[in-house]
């Protein structure tokens, strides 16, 4: 299968839960939802009533919301989580964080956000974000955990500790 519909460079793919889709985020500041075998019968094409496009976004991380089809989390260049749904776009009930988040997780329960800060001249550290059943975000303690010197490029969840 070809997939079309990017225009720049991707910076992150999520595969969905039952692995029959996934959502990508580029530098350009588009979120879009890919389905394998969509209902028009398209192979290869991307959901464009659900896409998300901040031109001004550089995208760097996206994660689909455990039981929640077609809802994502994306962070980029600004100050701001971005919420993406098929019903509401480019809304985000988040609080803002204090710093450019440049990558993030969600546990398997979906109520966890890892967060890595990827602000340059600021430490790479994480920060741990709660997620309520209304999709707010919230701060689950004020303190970062100091994890390395440089900002964050790259952060993984496991599920086999």
């Amino acid at each position: 299968m070809h997939f079309t519909g990017g225009v720049q460079r991707i910076r992150c793919i999520d595969w969905f839960e039952n692995d029959l889709g996934f959502t990508t985020c580029e530098q350009q500041g588009l979120i879009q939802f890919y389905d394998l075998y969509p209902e028009n019968g398209q192979v290869g094409g991307r959901l464009q009533d659900i896409e998300v496009n901040k031109k001004d976004v550089k995208f760097t991380s996206v994660v689909n919301i455990p039981g929640r089809p077609y809802e994502a989390l994306a962070v980029g260049n600004e100050y701001k989580f971005t919420y993406c749904h098929m019903e509401v776009k480019n809304a985000s009930k988040a609080q803002d964080p204090d710093a450019i988040i440049s990558q993030i997780v969600i546990t398997p329960s979906g109520k966890s956000v890892i967060a890595g800060v990827g602000e340059e001249g600021k430490p790479g550290s994480i920060q741990v974000w709660i997620r309520s059943d209304d999709k707010a975000l919230e701060r689950s303690n004020k303190e970062d955990i100091q994890a390395h010197s440089k900002p964050i490029d790259r952060i993984r969840l496991t599920d086999d500790c």
